[in-house]
Order: C-alpha cells, then sequence, then structure tokens
C-alpha cells in the first residue's frame, strides 16, 4: 500500500502592497464623496503608475464595484495606520 504525505499547506499570500501615502489620501477623498466611477478610473491609473500595488487596487476595485463604500473606507483607513 501506498502511504500519502499530506501536501504542505499553501503559503498564505503576502499582504498586498498600498500605494503612495498621496494616492491614498486621493481615494479616501473619492471614496469620502462616494465618487465610484472616480474610483474605479483613479484605481485603473494606480495599476498603470504603482504597478506592485496591483493586488491592494484588485481588493478595493471589487468593493467599489459592488458599492461597498463602508469597506473601502474601513480598509484605506486600516492601511493608514500601519
Amino acid at each position: 500500500t501506498w502511504i500519502k504525505h499530506p501536501e504542505a499547506p499553501a503559503a498564505l499570500p503576502a499582504s498586498p502592497v498600498a500605494p503612495s501615502a498621496l494616492t491614498l489620501s486621493e481615494l479616501k477623498e473619492l471614496s469620502a464623496m462616494g465618487h465610484v466611477r472616480g474610483l474605479l478610473e483613479r484605481l485603473e491609473r494606480i495599476d498603470q503608475e504603482e504597478p506592485a500595488s496591483q493586488a491592494f487596487t484588485a481588493q478595493l476595485r471589487q468593493l467599489a464595484k459592488g458599492f461597498h463604500l463602508h469597506e473601502l473606507n474601513r480598509r484605506l483607513n486600516e492601511v493608514d495606520h500601519e
């Protein structure tokens, strides 16, 4: 009989890299105004300007598309305090 060894657990994904402080400030302003289209456009530009932040922007984009602005604001404030 063959003995199967359990697979090693997958490594936890690294925390997404947040964009610059200035960019975070712009996102907070758009979110506070409830400007979803502006948020989505800014997230697209961040992907071009700061490619290391794409995992971060993908999470925010999903929240913005679902109109979950309260959660989006919470995440932005969370990053600001790290």
